[in-house]
């Protein structure tokens, strides 16, 4: 027998007055005899098929029809004769068989196929049902024996599998205890129908995150869906992880009865970001081997990506292969509040938090993926950013108008830098050996040297600058206006603004180059803002990203690096959700959901080698 998921399904219909009765002329009853086959014109009155409108509907509304016909079936084993569309049997004893091929259909992978049997009301003896269906393999499963209680209608069902085979016959047998007679209309109104089955699992796929060396507990509970009362056997497929059960059996479950169950899955301390362990959660009831319904746990290490909870006091945790929520976190509570954005160590070793109520930067381990400890720094901490060579952190105090310079050996600060008024982002580049941060109060843009740790220039001509971002090249820096809704581009070789392009949109806020330089991506109100910074189109939009609500602000905004994947996300502060785009197609793949508000976005350790090898030429970025 295949081992694909079988179910009975056994339903008393009652009929509906004159709904299925064939009656006959005068009202006698019909003799058994007179359903002999050879002589089948001394019936007082054949058989009457039921009308379509007469024929109640299976059980539920989500049945689909297969279209049958009743010249579809066909008499394949054991006595009976067709008269028209109805079959006769008058048989002592024996089996007999009627199969119709199924049509094709795109099966979901877990099919309930049901087939509803009206009979003849004079039927007489005592007949058993049960139907199959039979795989392009010649494999089979086939519903329990059912003993008929009357002469109402019945409906017979078979749970199966898609992906163990192709469908192609649908059989429907019966039997009797002998000098019995019986007759059938194969296919009625619709009867032999389908439906995507609920499996015993609340979730049959599900997908749990975790670090190398650590145990990803999953519950999952088992509901009694065969309609009888059974227990469950619990058994694991294949899997390379340890992977265990906190049950292996079940008591017996009444129908619709749940029980809550765990598994936990050990991952390897030599696991490295992005591998992955699948393993199938099957459970078999007593009643029948065959029924099974199974659940895929899979198990991974993610490569991290963090998201910025602001009030949530949460650094939410992404999987940026899979593109994904892992569900895992760090609580900021225990040492300060409002994590507003972030950046990794150039070296990948650690993750700098800005704790914006709590004046301070959490330091991160990302090895370990736990808090170190924290450095307090000026009044309302924006943005930080790390030198090229990781020496320096520069973290921007909103309030306190100032710069605080984090010797990250030595985890503690070196020196305070005053800046213009009410600074708020921070930008370096391993082209260049100076940081640009932005002062939205006084519209211009402070250069720090990083030799000197001071202010060496400021730029004007800016309109409430937030964010600034530069050229993989280098030579280009760019600063969203949201006072002219704006693109500032400087040249950083003589530190002034060469072009203004008024392409953006509301509330401009993060800005950032593709890999190549080729785009810009600002985040905006409702949308990302895709802008070409090279050739001719130089400073038109190219397209729009929208978030997948009516209103919000897109904040934080982050492209993987060029040997990673072509892909950006955007953090939605308002929805709760971080966009994932396509670089190449510039095309939102799908939204992340992220609960709270999710702000800056700290992806990939920062580049430390600059690409002014491939510099494009001069007239191409005018």
């Amino acid at each position: 027998m295949k081992e694909t998921g079988l179910c009975l399904l056994v339903l008393v219909i009652v009929a509906a007055a004159g709904g299925l009765l064939a009656g006959l002329s005068g009202g006698s009853p019909v003799k058994a005899s007179s359903f002999d086959g050879a002589n089948v014109s001394t019936m007082d009155a054949e058989p009457q098929k039921p009308r379509g409108a007469d024929v109640p509907a299976l059980s539920s509304g989500d049945w689909i029809s297969l279209g049958l016909q009743g010249s579809d079936w066909a008499l394949v084993e054991g006595p009976g004769v067709w008269h028209g569309d109805y079959v006769v049997i008058d048989h002592e004893v024996g089996t007999t068989t009627l199969e119709a091929s199924l049509p094709a259909v795109a099966w979901p992978r877990t099919v309930e196929l049901a087939l509803w049997i009206p009979v003849h009301p004079g039927t007489n003896g005592t007949w058993q049902h049960r139907m199959y269906v039979e795989f392009a393999d010649g494999a089979r499963v086939y519903s329990d024996w059912v003993t008929r209680p009357d002469n109402s209608p019945l409906q017979l069902g078979v749970l199966f599998s898609s992906v163990s085979g192709l469908p192609v016959k649908v059989g429907q047998q019966f039997r009797s205890d002998g000098d019995s007679w019986l007759a059938c209309w194969p296919e009625t109104g619709g009867a032999t129908s389908y439906r995507v089955h609920e499996s015993f699992w609340t979730s049959t796929e599900t997908t749990g995150y975790g670090w190398a060396g650590s145990t990803v507990v999953y519950t999952q509970t088992l509901t009694n869906l065969s309609g009888m009362s059974t227990g469950f056997t619990l058994t694991l497929g294949a899997h390379a992880w340890t992977t265990t059960l906190s049950i292996t059996r079940t008591g017996v479950l009444s129908p619709d009865a749940a029980i809550t169950l765990t598994a936990r899955v050990e991952i390897p301390a030599e696991a490295a970001e992005g591998m992955s362990d699948a393993v199938i959660l099957a459970a078999t009831p007593a009643i029948s081997p065959t029924l099974v319904s199974t659940a895929t746990l899979t198990t991974r290490v993610p490569r991290p990506g963090y998201v910025f909870n602001d009030p949530a006091n949460r650094v939410d945790i992404l999987d940026t292969i899979s593109h994904a929520n892992t569900g895992l976190s760090i609580d900021t509570t225990p040492y300060g509040n409002r994590p507003f954005s972030g950046s990794y160590s150039p070296d990948g070793r650690w993750l700098y938090v800005t704790l914006f109520s709590s004046s301070s930067v959490l330091v991160i381990s990302a090895t370990t993926h736990t808090p170190v400890m924290t450095i307090p720094v000026g009044t309302w901490p924006t943005s930080i950013a790390f030198s090229p060579d990781g020496r320096y952190a520069f973290v921007v105090n909103q309030l306190s108008n100032s710069v605080s310079v984090i010797d990250v050996n030595r985890q503690s600060i070196t020196t305070t830098i005053p800046v213009g008024s009410s600074p708020y982002y921070v930008a370096a580049s391993p082209c260049l050996r100076k940081v640009y941060v932005t002062n939205t109060d006084n519209n211009s843009v402070s250069v720090i040297d990083l030799e000197t740790l001071t202010v060496t220039n400021v730029i004007t001509g800016q309109s409430t600058p937030i964010g600034v971002t530069f050229s993989p090249q280098g030579d280009r820096a760019y600063v969203a206006n949201q006072g002219t809704a704006a693109i500032s581009v400087i040249d950083t070789a003589n530190e002034s603004v060469m072009a203004t392009w008024p392409v953006l949109g509301a509330q401009p806020f993060e800005i950032a180059p593709s890999a190549d330089g080729a785009a810009l991506y600002i985040g905006e109100r409702r949308r990302v803002r895709v802008v070409s910074a090279v050739g001719p189109g130089a400073g038109q939009v190219i397209t729009d990203l929208p978030i997948n609500a009516g209103d919000g602000y897109v904040w934080g905004v982050g492209v993987f690096p060029w040997s990673v994947g072509p892909y950006v996300y955007a953090t939605d502060w308002t929805n709760g959700t971080v966009i994932v785009a396509s670089t190449q197609t510039n095309s939102v793949i799908k939204y992340i959901s992220v609960p709270g508000s999710p702000r800056g976005l700290a992806l990939f350790p920062p580049p430390t080698r600059c690409l002014s090898q491939v510099y494009l030429p001069v007239v191409l970025r005018r």
